[in-house]
């Protein structure tokens, strides 16, 4: 779109601040797969839309949210530094290919705009050139950040009703506990290394002699015996590491029904009171056996 086309132009205070251009997509298969969608090719091309001077230099990619929902600004740095720099009066232009991929919460985008409305700050996307201070731009605005939220809770919803869907027929495949593996044909296995069965097993022949798991922890570290974990950190496979043997590692073997050969779903619920700054996977809680969802044998 020529800037032409736009219905305001920017101020000269406007456009002695920096143009900001706030680069987002939602998951790192999004940014492995769509490279070309970051602009950092497209600098001048920013700047034609949002009628500010060509040099390349007053433009400010800001590209630290790739792979991140905008659900939550908690683990967005980006965000928080555009943010700060409206805040400071730096930024004259937020920049987006679409201004509701600034932010799918209503809380975090009301905020945006807030600010932007005090310091003067413009937003621009593919369609055109807001201005927060005015009443009809502040409303569009405030009506896409709804819309946002809204389609993001749409999508929420069908890929939870599509994995209990999955999950009824015992086709979804749930993150396995250290000690099983999948097979080639994604079935459940024990993981090859036999050092890993053995301290397992140890773990539930000791419950047997010792019914408590802080009982069984004294004895794993009194014997210096360590036990494997699989932390999900980076891309699967996830790698086995041992750990010294702590009371909640084996509480958590006792209770994990995959140990059984038992197929749960709906162990674990998000309660949003529990969760805290910068770990989005948190706050999950686990839920008694008769609240938990249906079981399969695997």
């Amino acid at each position: 779109m020529n800037a032409e086309l736009l219905p305001l132009t920017p101020t000269t205070d406007q456009r002695a601040k920096m143009a900001s251009v706030s680069i987002r997509q939602s998951s790192l298969m999004q940014v492995t797969r769509h490279a070309r969608s970051a602009p950092n090719s497209n600098i001048r091309w920013w700047s034609a839309l949002s009628n500010w001077d060509g040099e390349v230099q007053r433009v400010e990619i800001i590209d630290e949210d790739l792979g991140q929902s905008g659900a939550d600004a908690f683990a967005r740095g980006g965000f928080q530094y555009l943010l700060a720099e409206i805040s400071l009066a730096r930024a004259g232009l937020v920049l987006s290919y679409d201004a509701s991929r600034l932010a799918r919460n209503n809380r975090d985008w009301y905020q945006l705009l807030e600010v932007c409305s005090i310091f003067g700050t413009l937003i621009a996307d593919g369609e055109r050139l807001y201005d927060p201070r005015l009443y009809h731009d502040r409303l569009l605005l405030g009506l896409t950040g709804m819309l946002s939220e809204a389609e993001l809770h749409q999508l929420k919803q069908r890929m939870q009703a599509g994995a209990r869907h999955k999950a009824e027929r015992g086709e979804l495949r749930q993150g396995l506990p250290v000690g099983l593996a999948r097979g080639p044909a994604g079935e459940v296995v024990f993981n090859l290394d036999e050092e890993v069965q053995a301290r397992i097993r140890l773990v539930f022949e000791k419950f047997r002699e010792i019914p408590s798991a802080g009982g069984v922890m004294r004895f794993l570290r009194a014997a210096h015996l360590p036990l494997p974990a699989r932390p999900r950190v980076g891309p699967a496979p996830y790698e086995v590491v041992w750990q010294p043997a702590r009371t909640s590692a084996i509480l958590d073997m006792l209770h994990n029904p995959a140990y059984a050969g038992a197929y749960v779903y709906g162990r674990k619920l998000l309660d949003p009171a529990r969760r805290t700054p910068g770990h989005p996977s948190g706050g999950r809680i686990l839920q008694p056996r008769d609240r938990v969802g249906d079981v399969f044998t695997q």
